[in-house]
Protein backbone atom coordinates (compact mmCIF):
# COMPACT_ATOMS: atom_id res chain seq x y z
CA UNK A 1 0.00 0.00 0.00
CA UNK A 2 2.78 2.52 0.86
CA UNK A 3 4.11 1.29 -2.48
CA UNK A 4 1.44 2.46 -4.12
CA UNK A 5 0.89 5.71 -2.14
CA UNK A 6 4.54 6.24 -3.28
CA UNK A 7 4.35 5.87 -6.90
CA UNK A 8 0.83 7.69 -6.90
CA UNK A 9 2.68 10.33 -5.37
CA UNK A 10 5.39 10.34 -7.86
CA UNK A 11 3.20 10.44 -10.63
CA UNK A 12 1.29 13.65 -9.60
CA UNK A 13 4.28 15.53 -8.75
CA UNK A 14 5.43 14.64 -12.40
CA UNK A 15 2.56 16.17 -13.97
CA UNK A 16 2.65 18.92 -12.11
CA UNK A 17 6.54 19.96 -13.06
CA UNK A 18 6.30 18.31 -16.78
CA UNK A 19 3.82 19.93 -19.23
CA UNK A 20 3.14 18.59 -22.66
CA UNK A 21 1.02 19.61 -25.49
CA UNK A 22 0.02 17.86 -28.77
CA UNK A 23 -1.05 19.48 -31.86
CA UNK A 24 -1.88 18.18 -35.18
CA UNK A 25 -1.84 20.17 -38.99
CA UNK A 26 -3.40 21.48 -40.91
CA UNK A 27 -6.25 21.92 -37.62
CA UNK A 28 -3.74 23.66 -35.29
CA UNK A 29 -1.53 25.99 -37.59
CA UNK A 30 1.70 24.24 -36.14
CA UNK A 31 4.18 26.76 -38.41
CA UNK A 32 2.63 29.80 -36.59
CA UNK A 33 3.01 28.32 -33.25
CA UNK A 34 6.94 26.93 -34.07
CA UNK A 35 7.61 30.39 -35.09
CA UNK A 36 6.06 32.37 -31.90
CA UNK A 37 8.50 29.65 -29.79
CA UNK A 38 11.37 30.57 -31.58
CA UNK A 39 10.49 34.66 -31.52
CA UNK A 40 10.48 33.85 -27.53
CA UNK A 41 13.97 31.99 -27.83
CA UNK A 42 16.81 33.96 -25.58
CA UNK A 43 19.38 31.20 -25.74
CA UNK A 44 19.86 28.33 -28.33
CA UNK A 45 17.80 26.51 -31.16
CA UNK A 46 18.82 23.41 -31.90
CA UNK A 47 17.35 21.94 -35.13
CA UNK A 48 17.06 18.64 -36.76
CA UNK A 49 14.56 18.58 -40.28
CA UNK A 50 14.28 16.59 -42.68
CA UNK A 51 12.47 19.32 -45.83
CA UNK A 52 12.88 22.76 -45.27
CA UNK A 53 10.76 25.05 -47.83
CA UNK A 54 8.80 26.75 -45.26
CA UNK A 55 10.32 30.89 -45.43
CA UNK A 56 8.68 31.97 -42.70
CA UNK A 57 10.17 29.55 -39.98
CA UNK A 58 13.63 30.53 -41.80
CA UNK A 59 13.01 34.40 -41.26
CA UNK A 60 12.20 33.39 -37.65
CA UNK A 61 15.59 31.54 -37.15
CA UNK A 62 17.12 34.19 -39.21
CA UNK A 63 15.88 37.04 -36.76
CA UNK A 64 16.76 34.42 -33.82
CA UNK A 65 20.76 34.31 -35.18
CA UNK A 66 20.80 38.20 -35.40
CA UNK A 67 19.79 38.72 -31.72
CA UNK A 68 22.40 36.56 -30.32
CA UNK A 69 20.62 33.27 -30.18
CA UNK A 70 22.95 30.15 -30.93
CA UNK A 71 21.23 28.32 -33.91
CA UNK A 72 22.41 25.11 -35.34
CA UNK A 73 20.77 23.03 -38.48
CA UNK A 74 21.26 19.44 -39.51
CA UNK A 75 19.60 18.52 -42.54
CA UNK A 76 19.60 15.62 -44.50
CA UNK A 77 21.73 15.17 -47.84
CA UNK A 78 18.59 15.86 -49.83
CA UNK A 79 18.05 18.91 -48.61
CA UNK A 80 19.20 21.00 -51.38
CA UNK A 81 17.40 19.00 -53.73
CA UNK A 82 14.35 20.98 -54.10
CA UNK A 83 14.65 24.35 -55.67
CA UNK A 84 12.18 25.82 -52.84
CA UNK A 85 14.88 24.85 -50.12
CA UNK A 86 15.23 27.58 -47.61
CA UNK A 87 18.60 25.53 -46.31
CA UNK A 88 20.80 28.23 -48.64
CA UNK A 89 18.66 31.10 -47.13
CA UNK A 90 20.12 30.05 -43.74
CA UNK A 91 23.61 29.70 -45.17
CA UNK A 92 23.50 33.47 -46.63
CA UNK A 93 22.76 34.24 -42.93
CA UNK A 94 25.74 32.53 -41.49
CA UNK A 95 23.94 30.04 -39.44
CA UNK A 96 25.37 27.07 -38.53
CA UNK A 97 24.48 23.82 -41.42
CA UNK A 98 25.02 20.85 -40.65
CA UNK A 99 24.33 18.31 -43.66
CA UNK A 100 23.57 14.44 -43.09
CA UNK A 101 26.24 12.55 -45.10
CA UNK A 102 26.28 8.90 -43.18
CA UNK A 103 27.27 5.85 -45.61
CA UNK A 104 27.30 2.14 -43.82
CA UNK A 105 28.06 -1.01 -44.93
CA UNK A 106 26.40 -4.76 -44.29
CA UNK A 107 27.89 -7.70 -45.66
CA UNK A 108 26.04 -7.16 -49.45
CA UNK A 109 26.42 -3.67 -50.26
CA UNK A 110 26.95 -0.06 -48.83
CA UNK A 111 23.58 1.91 -48.71
CA UNK A 112 23.23 5.51 -47.91
CA UNK A 113 20.86 6.22 -45.02
CA UNK A 114 18.70 9.55 -44.07
CA UNK A 115 18.22 11.79 -41.47
CA UNK A 116 14.33 12.05 -41.16
CA UNK A 117 14.17 13.62 -37.60
CA UNK A 118 12.11 16.81 -37.45
CA UNK A 119 12.69 18.43 -34.09
CA UNK A 120 13.95 21.39 -32.46
CA UNK A 121 15.18 21.94 -28.75
CA UNK A 122 14.26 25.61 -27.92
CA UNK A 123 17.12 27.01 -25.16
CA UNK A 124 17.59 23.49 -23.96
CA UNK A 125 14.47 23.77 -21.79
CA UNK A 126 11.58 22.65 -24.34
CA UNK A 127 11.17 20.21 -27.21
CA UNK A 128 8.75 20.43 -30.34
CA UNK A 129 9.05 16.72 -32.28
CA UNK A 130 6.69 15.00 -34.51
CA UNK A 131 6.10 14.35 -38.30
CA UNK A 132 5.56 17.89 -39.08
CA UNK A 133 8.27 19.10 -41.85
CA UNK A 134 8.99 22.54 -42.34
CA UNK A 135 7.01 22.85 -45.08
CA UNK A 136 4.17 24.56 -46.10
CA UNK A 137 2.24 21.41 -47.36
CA UNK A 138 2.56 20.14 -43.49
CA UNK A 139 0.97 23.17 -42.38
CA UNK A 140 -1.73 23.61 -44.78
CA UNK A 141 -2.57 19.92 -45.87
CA UNK A 142 -0.96 17.28 -44.85
CA UNK A 143 -1.98 15.17 -42.02
CA UNK A 144 0.91 15.30 -39.12
CA UNK A 145 1.51 15.49 -35.77
CA UNK A 146 3.96 17.13 -32.95
CA UNK A 147 4.77 16.89 -29.74
CA UNK A 148 5.74 19.98 -27.37
CA UNK A 149 7.18 18.73 -24.05
CA UNK A 150 9.61 20.22 -21.30
CA UNK A 151 10.39 17.21 -20.03
CA UNK A 152 14.14 17.15 -19.07
CA UNK A 153 15.08 13.39 -19.53
CA UNK A 154 13.71 13.77 -22.57
CA UNK A 155 15.53 16.94 -23.78
CA UNK A 156 18.52 15.63 -22.61
CA UNK A 157 17.99 12.50 -24.75
CA UNK A 158 17.68 14.53 -27.72
CA UNK A 159 20.45 17.09 -26.97
CA UNK A 160 22.79 13.67 -26.84
CA UNK A 161 21.09 12.48 -30.33
CA UNK A 162 21.29 16.20 -31.85
CA UNK A 163 25.11 16.06 -30.91
CA UNK A 164 25.37 12.41 -32.22
CA UNK A 165 23.66 13.83 -35.98
CA UNK A 166 26.30 16.53 -36.01
CA UNK A 167 29.06 14.31 -36.10
CA UNK A 168 27.69 12.14 -38.73
CA UNK A 169 27.39 15.61 -40.40
CA UNK A 170 29.51 17.57 -42.81
CA UNK A 171 29.60 21.25 -41.61
CA UNK A 172 29.10 23.33 -44.66
CA UNK A 173 31.50 26.59 -44.83
CA UNK A 174 29.43 29.76 -43.99
CA UNK A 175 29.85 33.19 -45.94
CA UNK A 176 32.36 34.45 -43.45
CA UNK A 177 34.75 31.87 -44.25
CA UNK A 178 34.40 31.80 -47.39
CA UNK A 179 35.10 35.40 -47.64
CA UNK A 180 38.55 35.08 -45.78
CA UNK A 181 39.66 31.57 -47.42
CA UNK A 182 38.84 32.59 -50.93
CA UNK A 183 40.66 36.45 -50.95
CA UNK A 184 43.97 34.64 -49.77
CA UNK A 185 43.65 31.68 -52.02
CA UNK A 186 43.16 33.81 -54.58
CA UNK A 187 46.23 35.99 -53.82
CA UNK A 188 48.49 32.68 -53.25
CA UNK A 189 47.82 32.13 -56.58
CA UNK A 190 48.41 35.67 -58.18
CA UNK A 191 51.91 35.39 -56.38
CA UNK A 192 52.69 31.68 -57.70
CA UNK A 193 51.87 32.59 -61.57
CA UNK A 194 53.93 36.06 -60.66
CA UNK A 195 56.85 33.59 -59.86
CA UNK A 196 56.22 31.17 -62.73
CA UNK A 197 56.07 34.27 -65.26
CA UNK A 198 59.71 35.82 -63.79
CA UNK A 199 61.15 32.75 -64.23
CA UNK A 200 60.31 31.77 -67.39
CA UNK A 201 61.20 35.52 -68.57
CA UNK A 202 64.38 35.27 -66.23
CA UNK A 203 65.26 32.54 -68.85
Amino acid sequence: MKKLFLLILYISSYSLFSETIVLFSPDDKPAQKLISYIKKTERSLSCAIYSFTHKKIARALIDAHKRGVTVEVVADGSGFDSQYTKLGLLEEHNIPLYIYSDVRENSRRKYDSIMHNKFIIIDNKKLWTGSFNWTNSADTSNQENIIITDDSEVIERYKEQFEILKLRSIQRESNKERELIEPSFISGITSILQKVKKSIIGS
